[in-house]
């Protein structure tokens, strides 16, 4: 899918747009975008606390001291980006911008 990094300026938390911009390349790297999209994530285990080897391919890729921006992600953060590089997968890069905004609009209007 090669989503470039300019595509994530809409994310105004640096540490959230750059973990989506190292999970992009990761899926890039790898080939797995397709395999992410058909994915069906364990209800009792979520990303975080998966054994699918897969999962571990793409943690291990998302922690390659030569990416370009390289991450040590925690398990939340992992599973965050995930659950977000998931949602890309199935539904689209351009109905996670519309869904990331208009959270961000209803959180601002909450505020």
């Amino acid at each position: 899918m090669n989503y470039s990094y300019s595509t994530f300026d809409f994310i105004p938390c640096e540490m959230t747009r750059k973990c989506m911009q190292n999970g992009c390349w990761a899926l890039d790297q790898i080939n797995m975008w397709d395999w992410l999209r058909a994915y069906e994530v364990d209800p009792t285990k979520g990303f975080m606390f998966s054994t699918n080897p897969e999962i571990y391919i793409i943690g291990n890729m998302m922690e390659n001291p030569d990416a370009p921006i390289p991450m040590r992600h925690s398990g939340a953060s992992f599973a965050l980006t995930m659950r977000s590089l998931s949602y890309i997968a199935i539904n689209g890069f351009e109905a996670y911008n519309k869904l990331f905004i208009t959270n961000h609009e209803e959180e601002n209007n909450i505020l």
